[in-house]
């Protein structure tokens, strides 16, 4: 009888012994059988045939495991064999199956040298770049985060997580559309803010409509169309809060490079690389609005307020210096938030000062909003 012919008997009896084909070991056993004999004639497209037969019947099966890994590395696929090396050695030894478990052991160690380490490496380096891929997309910077998550994705094709991610930056990026018809919107949209925090509500009134109507598909028209059809209604203190939220995201990446909170432009080495650390900056004003006595407090309040506005008035879109007033503006606009808050709880506010609050709270929104405009 040839070998095949062997094998087939084998399978058949053990066949005949379970008829339910239900998943056992005398079954796993049994389409093994023959396995030595293929393994003289180097038949490893035959052994691969019986193991997965093999497996079928008992996944469990160690030898099953290691012939099939003996398949693999023949076929030069080295990492799917160190895993059935891997995983015939551990079956072994808990079946106290010594021989196996070390013959099994050995082979994965002879053949895996390396690549253990590199497997760590490449989730280490995998780690990075799911970290670079986000930073990347909530900065906006679409385009990397796309890049960044398609490295990952090669690297990590079962990724799940990856994939979506990718697939979310792909439809950002479609759905900004054209990047300079996409700098142009934002670039009005900002003018759009800077006028009507400036008082100058029909001008942007007027900016906007015409940012709606050039720019419809864009996200700042659609941005503009909304407030133009709410008729520029003050930002309620949750939106203020939201848009803080997504400004911190962003500038997480550009920490500050200067004190928080001080008489000196909160900037980096230009105006085209702002660094605004508005958690620190938050920190430092009520640190400094707690030790202040009550009764200067509503002064203190006019006077951030006054030199906000002061800072705001230089912030022209497109001007130099530009995104120093308004780093310099948010500071006392974030100042001024913060004593007023103080001013509530001591029970000390009144027309006058809710007013200005409220038209600070509409400044601090539109520099937030001017900055992430600008990048």
């Amino acid at each position: 009888m040839t070998v095949r012919q062997i094998s087939s008997f084998l399978i058949g009896m053990a066949l005949l012994a379970s008829p339910a084909y239900s998943a056992d070991r005398l079954t796993a056993d049994a389409f093994l059988a023959g396995v030595p004999d293929l393994l003289k004639n180097a038949d490893y497209k035959t052994i691969e045939e019986f193991c997965a037969r093999s497996l079928q019947a008992d996944d469990t099966c160690p030898s099953a495991h290691y012939f099939l890994g003996l398949c693999l590395e023949k076929n030069k696929k080295t990492r799917e064999a160190v895993k059935e090396y891997q995983l015939a050695a551990t079956i072994a030894a808990k079946e106290k199956d010594t021989a196996l478990a070390s013959k099994a052991s050995a082979a994965a160690k002879r053949l895996g040298a390396g690549i253990l380490e590199i497997d760590a490496l490449d989730a280490r380096f995998a780690e990075k770049l799911d970290k670079l891929a986000s930073d990347a997309f909530n900065a906006g910077r679409l385009e990397t985060a796309r890049k960044t998550y398609s490295v990952l994705v090669l690297l990590q094709p079962e990724n799940k997580s990856a994939k979506e991610n990718l697939e979310r930056a792909v439809k950002a990026i479609e759905e900004q559309g054209d990047p300079i018809k996409s700098k142009i919107a934002a670039a009005m949209l900002s003018e759009v803010w800077f006028k009507l925090g400036a008082g100058r509500k029909e001008d942007a009134k007027a900016q906007a409509q015409s940012l709606a109507s050039k720019y419809p598909d864009t996200e700042m028209g659609k941005e503009a169309a909304g407030l133009v059809a709410r008729d520029f209604a003050a930002p309620k203190q949750e939106e203020v809060a939201t848009l803080a939220l997504s400004f911190k995201k962003v500038m997480e990446t550009k920490p500050v490079t200067a004190n928080p909170v001080s008489s000196k432009p909160v900037v980096g080495a230009s105006s085209s690389v702002l660094r605004v650390d508005v958690g620190a900056l938050q920190k430092e004003a009520e640190s400094w609005a707690e030790k202040l006595d009550k009764n200067a407090l509503a002064g203190e309040f006019q006077t951030s307020v006054k030199k906000g506005k002061e800072f705001f008035s230089k912030a022209t879109p497109g001007a130099e210096g530009n995104q120093e007033n308004i780093a310099r503006a948010l500071e006392q606009f974030i100042k001024a938030e913060t004593l007023h808050a103080r001013i509530q709880n001591e029970n000390l506010s009144n027309a006058e000062l809710a007013a200005q609050s409220q038209e600070s709270g509409m400044l601090h929104y539109a520099c937030l909003k001017m900055t992430l405009l600008s990048r």
